[in-house]
C-alpha cells in the first residue's frame, strides 16, 4: 500500500511538471491542418457522421476515431476555441503517463523501472509539437490505446478471458485512431520471443485486422503519392536514427537541419544559441555516462539475464514503433517516438536499476537517480523556451490567430462575392492552410484566399 501510495505521488508530480512545462501550448490556436480537419469533421446528421470512417484519397493517414470524431465532438460543443482541445491533450498525456507506468510494472514486476520511465516519459521533449497542434491528438490517443492494449494482453495472460477481448477492442479502436498502432502486433511477438513465449493463436488475431484494413485502404482508397513520402535507405536511415535518438534526449527538432556533417553542428548555429546548445550537449553527457554507458557496462560484465533480456525487448519495441516511418527521410518528426520512447525507457530504466543495485551507497542511488531525472526536466525546459523562438508550431497558430481575428472583423453580403488578399509568405499560406481557415470559419466554400504579389482581394489581412 504505502508503495502504490508512493507511486501515485510520483506519477501526479511527473504530471504536474509536464503540465507546467508545456503550459504555453494552452494558447496555441488552431493552424495548417486542422483548418481542413475542422472542414472535413462537420456532421450534420448521422450519415455525415458515418462518412468519416470512408478512407480519404486526398490525404495519406486513416484516423477518423483521432481527427474527425474528436474535432467533430469539441467544435459542436465549443465552437473555434483551443483550450478544450488542449486540456484534452493533457488529460490524455496524463493517461499514457500512467499507462506506461501500468504497463512496465506488470511486465517486468519491479516498481522503480515503471516509476523512473514514467517520469521521464511525462516530461519528454518528444510531446512539444503534439501538446501545441490539434491535428496531431492521435499522436496521444492512438498511443494510449496501444498501452492499454498491450497492459490488457498481460493481464490476460493470468488468465481471465475479459481481458483478451478488452485487449483486441482497443487494438482495433487504435488502427482507426493512428494508423502507427499497426504495430502492436510485432511488439507482441517481439515480447513472445523474447520475454514470455505467447501461443502464435492468441497473437494472430492482432494481425488479422491490420491486413484487412491495410488491403482495404490500397486496393480501394488508395493515399495519394507525395514526395514527402519518398523512400530513403542506407545513409538517409542512418540520419533519421541519428535524430531521433537525439530527439529522445529531449534535442529540439530543428536540429536535424543544423548538421553539415553527421556529427558536426553547423557552427553558426553553435553560435547563436549557445546557452541552449551547452544545455543540450550536458543533458545529453549525464543520459550518455549514467543513463547509457555506465549501466551498459556493468551489464556486459554481469551478464544478469533479466536485464539482458528486457534491454533487447525494449530496443526492438523502440525500433518497431519507429519501422512505418524510419525509411521516409524527408517525412521526420519527433512526435513519431511517442510510442518507440516507452521502449527505450524500458531499455534504459531496467539496466540503469540493475546498475544501482550493485551500488552499496544509498545516497548514490539516489544522486544517480536524482541527475538523470533533473537532467531531462532541465533539458525539456531549455526544448521549450528554445522552440518558443524558432519552432514552426507556437509561430504559425500565432499567425493563424491573427489573420483570421482581421478576417472575423469584416462584414460583406451573404451573396458577396469574397476575395481575401494575405502576403505571398509562406508562413500565412501554411498557418491559414491556404483556402482552408476563411472557408471553414465563414462557412463558405467559395471564398478565396489570395496569396499572389499583387492581391487584387477587397480584404487585405496582415500581421
Amino acid at each position: 500500500m504505502r508503495s502504490n501510495y508512493k507511486s501515485l505521488i510520483l506519477l501526479a508530480g511527473a504530471i504536474f511538471i509536464s503540465f507546467v512545462i508545456y503550459r504555453q501550448s494552452l494558447g496555441s490556436y488552431f493552424f495548417q491542418d486542422d483548418w481542413f480537419t475542422l472542414k472535413i469533421s462537420r456532421g450534420a446528421d448521422l450519415a455525415a457522421i458515418a462518412a468519416f470512417f470512408v478512407p480519404r484519397r486526398d490525404v495519406i493517414y486513416y484516423r477518423p476515431l483521432g481527427m474527425q470524431i474528436p474535432f467533430y465532438l469539441l467544435q459542436s460543443f465549443f465552437g473555434l476555441n483551443q483550450l478544450p482541445f488542449r486540456l484534452l491533450n493533457f488529460v490524455l498525456h496524463a493517461a499514457n503517463t500512467v499507462m506506461i507506468y501500468l504497463l512496465i510494472k506488470k511486465m517486468g514486476g519491479s516498481v522503480f523501472p515503471a516509476r523512473l520511465s514514467a517520469i521521464l516519459y511525462a516530461v519528454s521533449g518528444v510531446h512539444y509539437t503534439v501538446f501545441y497542434w490539434s491535428s496531431t491528438l492521435p499522436f496521444f490517443l492512438g498511443p494510449l490505446l496501444l498501452f492499454s492494449s498491450f497492459y490488457f494482453f498481460l493481464r490476460f495472460s493470468e488468465g481471465k478471458a475479459v481481458w483478451y477481448f478488452l485487449s483486441l477492442t482497443a487494438f482495433i479502436l487504435g488502427l482507426f485512431t493512428n494508423e502507427m498502432t499497426a504495430v502492436l502486433p510485432l511488439m507482441l511477438l517481439s515480447y513472445s520471443f523474447i520475454i514470455n513465449k505467447i501461443s502464435y493463436w492468441r497473437l494472430l488475431p492482432y494481425f488479422v485486422p491490420v491486413a484487412i484494413l491495410v488491403g482495404i485502404r490500397f486496393l480501394f482508397f488508395p493515399p495519394p503519392v507525395t514526395e514527402s513520402y519518398s523512400l530513403g535507405v542506407a545513409r538517409e536511415t542512418a540520419y533519421s536514427l541519428r535524430n531521433y535518438f537525439l530527439w529522445s534526449n529531449n534535442w529540439p527538432e530543428e536540429i536535424q537541419g543544423q548538421f553539415y556533417r553527421f556529427g558536426l553542428l553547423n557552427p553558426r548555429f553553435v553560435r547563436e544559441f549557445a546557452p541552449y546548445v551547452a544545455v543540450f550537449c550536458l543533458s545529453l553527457a549525464v543520459n550518455i555516462l549514467l543513463f547509457y554507458f555506465l549501466p551498459l557496462v556493468h551489464l556486459l560484465k554481469n551478464k544478469n539475464t533479466t536485464s539482458i533480456r528486457f534491454f533487447y525487448f525494449g530496443l526492438s519495441w523502440f525500433l518497431i514503433g519507429l519501422a512505418p516511418v524510419i525509411f521516409f527521410p524527408l517525412h521526420v518528426f519527433s512526435y513519431y517516438l511517442i510510442i518507440p520512447m516507452a521502449g527505450l525507457l524500458l531499455s534504459l530504466t531496467v539496466v540503469f536499476h540493475n546498475y544501482l543495485n550493485f551500488q552499496s551507497r544509498l545516497l548514490i542511488r539516489k544522486v544517480m537517480t536524482i541527475a538523470v531525472v533533473a537532467s531531462s526536466i532541465i533539458s525539456a525546459c531549455a526544448l521549450v523556451a528554445f522552440n518558443s523562438k524558432i519552432h514552426w508550431a507556437p509561430r504559425r497558430a500565432r499567425i493563424s490567430k491573427i489573420l483570421t481575428d482581421k478576417a472575423k472583423s469584416v462584414s460583406f453580403g451573404a451573396d458577396e462575392k469574397v476575395i481575401f488578399s494575405v502576403k505571398p509568405y509562406s508562413e500565412y499560406k501554411l498557418a491559414l492552410n491556404d483556402q482552408d481557415a476563411l472557408q471553414y470559419i465563414f462557412s463558405r466554400n467559395d471564398i478565396i484566399t489570395d496569396y499572389s504579389l499583387h492581391g487584387l482581394g477587397k480584404f487585405y489581412l496582415s500581421e
